[in-house]
């Protein structure tokens, strides 16, 4: 249960991060970016709550179904990573092509979607269940495998932001470096332990997965504390800047 905590209070201050900013930047580029961070906090919280209803049988679905959703899930939140990319782009290059999908549509339409994952698990488990279990795909692990490839492609995204434009959003990007980079460690561990059983600990594959979901958890927090900082400063920058004109 203390794990459960740990996310939760991760989440709650990247939240605390993330609303104010929005507020206060309203519809420029950095507000924008700030939706979207909005977005990805509420669908990586909704992964773990969806674990917590499964774990304590809230959800009851096999094995099989909960992979299946709950990848489904990641694979949301990495497509809205994606425009997170883009829209970090767009803080610092006037040439960046914009997004035409505005953030709030990008976000109810993926808490919508999210929330129909919850509501199919039980209903579907066994329809779900029947068609994955013991599958080629499921025996090669073919949810885990496109995971890890698509977070170590938003990773090498990430790195070439950072590398490109270091010396004005390199900070806030380093951070998600960690995060997305622990994310795709996470999908290679389920696929070197779960699927492909060269690496098999039993009980303690679950318990190492906990550990690194706080470490993700960990980083995002902080990521956004460190663009919550460089909002401010750059507030600040403008009011000192309108004083002096």
């Amino acid at each position: 249960m203390y794990i459960e905590i740990i996310y939760l209070v991760l989440i709650v201050f990247a939240l605390f991060q993330v609303f104010p900013a929005v507020k206060e930047l309203g519809k420029s580029s950095l507000g924008n970016t700030f939706k979207h961070f909005l977005t990805v906090i509420l669908l990586l919280g909704g992964i773990r709550l969806f674990f917590f209803f499964t774990d304590n049988h809230i959800i009851l679905a096999e094995e099989a179904t909960v992979m299946t959703i709950w990848h489904l899930m990641f694979y949301l939140a990495i497509a809205v990573l994606i425009f997170v990319n883009r829209q970090l782009l767009v803080l610092v290059d006037p040439n960046a092509k914009k997004s035409q999908i505005s953030p709030a549509t990008l976000g109810i339409l993926s808490v919508v979607i999210m929330a129909g994952l919850f509501l199919i698990a039980q209903p579907f488990n066994e329809s779900i269940a029947s068609r994955i279990e013991g599958t080629i795909w499921d025996m090669i692990g073919g949810f885990h495998l496109i995971a890890f490839v698509f977070a170590g492609v938003v990773w090498s995204s990430l790195v070439s932001i950072k590398n490109k434009y270091a010396s004005s959003i390199g900070p806030m990007v380093t951070p998600l470096l960690i995060s997305v980079g622990t994310l795709s460690v996470i999908h290679l561990w389920e696929l070197l332990n779960e699927s492909w059983k060269v690496i098999n600990v039993g009980e303690f594959g679950e318990t190492f997965e906990k550990y690194l979901w706080i470490v993700v958890y960990f980083f995002v927090a902080y990521a956004f504390w460190v663009v919550r900082k460089h909002s401010q400063a750059k507030i600040s920058g403008s009011l000192v800047n309108a004083k002096l004109s």
